[in-house]
């Protein structure tokens, strides 16, 4: 009876060797616990559709919804790679339930006002570029005649003369459409400079309260950042997750694409 119990214990002590070497596998390979364990959960939940379970996975709603407008077309990959996991220690994140207005990017701001000045200048370009091409090729036809009426007249014959007073007539033309067009587009990139530094100042201004914001609506907790790739199809994208280990485990905060 005694030797029963033995084998039993020793039986039940090697299961349980067993089950922690497994599961430690899985953390090591992306797809148990862990920072990367969060991500591979969430990003199942998204890729199946199940956007309330991911959500209840995150930190809070407001970070669902920062990651899936992040993510964009990623939310539906065919595979998650994990390249890398940093655990960082402590952080300051905004605090769970609070929202805290997002910060468009310099680009994100640029992308409306940029497409319109690129509409407007477009045809006013497009139509200068075609003059001076024109006036460009009438020139270069005209020395080509002049150098023609040389070889078959001489260059102290009308013919040879009459060409070189095409070309002077000419020339001025060339330059007018040649500043016409540098005039156009310099006009474009003086207004697309400075719809970036007005871009850049107002990021600045509004990173500025955004970080006002954080300090006064936030907590310190355990985070890491999880770089993944995304694969779909024929296509790579990649990203990093930011974790907050939170309720006992690692919920997704943020993404930020690559």
């Amino acid at each position: 009876m005694l030797g029963m119990l033995m084998k039993t214990k020793r039986t039940t002590v090697f299961a349980l060797m067993l089950v922690a070497l497994v599961l430690a596998g899985l953390a090591a390979s992306g797809c148990g616990g862990g920072p990367a364990g969060g991500v591979s959960s969430f990003m199942g939940q998204i890729q199946s559709g199940k956007e309330q379970a991911a959500s209840e996975l995150s930190y809070d709603k407001y970070s669902f919804n920062q990651i899936k407008d992040a993510l964009g077309t990623g939310a539906r990959t065919d595979s998650l790679k994990v390249v890398s996991v940093s655990e960082e220690g402590s952080r300051r994140l905004r605090r769970a339930g609070y929202q805290l207005k997002g910060v468009p990017s310099v680009a994100n701001r640029l992308a409306g006002p940029r497409a319109g000045v690129e509409a407007r200048y477009k045809p006013l370009l497009d139509a200068a570029a075609s003059d001076l091409s024109d006036v460009q090729l009438e020139l270069a036809t005209a020395k080509a005649q002049l150098a023609y009426a040389k070889v078959t007249y001489g260059a102290n014959m009308p013919q040879y003369y009459a060409e070189q007073k095409r070309i002077a007539a000419i020339q001025p033309r060339v330059r007018g459409a040649q500043s016409k067009f540098d005039t156009l587009n310099a006009q474009k990139q003086a207004e697309l400079v400075a719809l970036t530094s007005t871009a850049e100042q107002q990021y600045k201004t509004d990173k500025a309260a955004h970080d006002k914001a954080l300090a006064a609506h936030s907590v310190s907790l355990p985070a890491a950042t999880v770089t993944v790739e995304l694969v779909d199809g024929k296509s790579t994208s990649g990203g990093s997750f930011v974790l907050a280990w939170t309720d006992g485990t690692w919920k997704p905060y943020s993404f930020e694409a690559k």
